[in-house]
């Protein structure tokens, strides 16, 4: 099955709101070079010790805690390797987070990004350098080291075949599969609103299209899946007799702005003693199909899945389905 996943990945700058609209392309490459230099002309002792503070917090970031302690380096060196500042170990020491509440993914990265911003905020160049170069290393670890390596579009993401059948065990593991790709879409999310230059790297500009692509194949994947199981399911129960009471569908669908499945809600028949009869189900859906231009939180790709979703419905129960 093909999708619109290409046409629907958002702008690389746009999607995040910490990279500004107006900000062009030139000036991200030129901080995203500035940063890099800056971090190369530190000496390897300071290096090491900023990215294994990177790591962990690229870490807590993924999988949060309730809290996190990180340090800043002692020394940092100017870009022009003239002169070495010297960070008091007072200032060093960072906190974020809370004691009595674990935060979200998108919490500690806000966590993150506000401690940084304080501390860049400091009239102290060494301190807003540090922080500077922490968030580089941050964002670098992410996408380098706590992204999958190598193709993100490849089988190991594949839940669903191209004619939607099941490759896992299970729709639960489906399920778990589409969670973790959010999971890891979010993350490398949280790499561009720390370092918004970051959306000029190459590795992450693959690896983010990677994953919108997979997630956004394999959700539609699974909403199609899901209709066709609640197409047998209506069916099975009308040659039983047992849909005379009412019938109300919620129709799965994937969002590709929010990642998530959600559903649309369905009355074919209202609850009552009436018998089953398949064109109840068609007027329904061309209902739901001619609401849906009001529907203005969806985007137009994901409109036109759910519509090929109601399409296919429709399709099951028009008269002489049942025989083809």
């Amino acid at each position: 099955m093909t999708t619109e996943s290409e046409s629907i990945l958002p702008p690389l700058v746009s999607a995040y709101p910490n990279a500004p609209r107006s900000i062009p392309t030139t000036y991200l490459s030129q901080e995203y070079l500035r940063w890099q230099m800056l971090f190369a002309v530190q000496s390897m002792s300071t290096q090491q010790f900023i990215q294994a503070e990177a790591e962990r917090i690229s870490q807590f970031i993924f999988q949060p805690s309730a809290r996190l302690r990180f340090s800043l380096p002692h020394q940092i060196r100017s870009a022009d390797e003239t002169a070495d500042w010297i960070i008091p170990a007072r200032q060093r020491i960072v906190q974020t987070g809370s004691l009595f509440k674990r935060l979200d993914q998108a919490g500690a990265s806000r966590s993150i990004c506000l401690q940084l911003t304080k501390i860049s905020s400091l009239e102290n160049h060494a301190l807003a350098v540090a922080a500077g170069l922490l968030r580089f290393s941050i964002a670098h670890a992410i996408i380098y080291q706590l992204l999958p390596a190598g193709q993100v579009d490849g089988p190991q993401w594949a839940v669903f075949d191209d004619q939607d059948q099941l490759l896992v065990n299970s729709r639960a593991d489906a399920e778990a599969c589409l969670a973790e790709l959010k999971q890891y879409i979010l993350v490398l999310q949280s790499a561009a609103e720390l370092a918004p230059y970051m959306v000029v790297d190459l590795a992450y500009q693959q690896k983010r299209s990677g994953l919108f692509s997979q997630i956004v194949n394999q959700g539609q994947s699974y909403a199609r899946y899901r209709t066709r199981e609640i197409i047998h399911t209506i069916q099975h129960r009308a040659a039983a007799n047992s849909l005379n009471r009412g019938l109300s569908v919620d129709l799965p669908y994937f969002d590709d702005q929010t990642l998530d499945i959600h559903s649309k809600s369905i009355e074919m028949i209202p609850p009552s003693r009436v018998m089953f009869v398949p064109a109840f189900v068609v007027v329904a859906v061309r209902k739901a199909l001619t609401q849906l231009d009001k529907e203005i939180s969806l985007s137009q790709s994901t409109r036109k899945h759910l519509q090929s979703l109601l399409r296919m419905v429709e399709t099951a129960f028009l008269p002489g389905s049942q025989n083809r």
